[in-house]
């Protein structure tokens, strides 16, 4: 059995942090953090890890990266590359999507696709909101267009290399496999 690495970007929760721990238990995590320190909810998200990381210490290493959680693409590259390394190491992958950002959350889940690391996401029991608002933000910062990237290949290889080709090309439509860029985990 292979040893299993948790990958978590942070936010502003703890009950959803730690019960991915206990469901699928680990020696290993990695929090994923905001380059922006100046950031009011970036602080907090550092708080809230600070805080988990002594209530885990003791069972469980934990390492910190920093990554800009407000650009999917760069999100994209470090995950894809730190899920790699991860693989390379024999790390059986699990990524916890419920918190932190939706960039980084869905950043985190086109590599989990990408790398065949194993995505989970925790449903609370339920959502505070403070007395008298439907809303947990205020006020636009940004707005930023994210990169639209296509899934280049979907594997259904079978022992006879041609019967392969053919379906790529006959079932799913797409140009000879050879003059695809193909983007592939190791």
């Amino acid at each position: 059995m292979n040893p299993t690495v948790h990958i978590i970007p942070m936010g502003l929760e703890q009950d959803r942090v730690i019960e991915g721990f206990k469901r699928y238990p680990t020696n290993r995590a990695i929090f994923i953090q905001g380059k922006a320190r100046r950031l009011k909810v970036e602080q907090l998200a550092r708080r809230n890890a600070r805080e988990i990381k002594k209530m885990i210490s003791s069972t469980i290493k934990v390492e910190i990266l920093e990554l800009n959680l407000y650009n999917f693409e760069d999100a994209f590259i470090e995950l894809k590359r730190l899920f790699d390394d991860l693989k390379d190491e024999g790390y059986e992958i699990y990524v916890n999507i419920s918190t932190g950002t939706r960039i980084v959350s869905s950043a985190a889940l086109l590599a989990c696709y990408m790398c065949n690391a194993i995505p989970y996401y925790v449903i609370p029991r339920e959502y505070t909101l403070p007395k008298g608002k439907y809303v947990l933000t205020k006020g636009v910062r940004d707005v930023v267009q994210l990169p639209i990237m296509g899934i280049h290949h979907i594997a259904r290889v079978t022992e006879r290399p041609d019967e392969s080709i053919a379906f790529y090309c006959d079932v799913l439509g797409f140009r000879h496999l050879l003059l695809l860029p193909l983007f592939f985990c190791r």
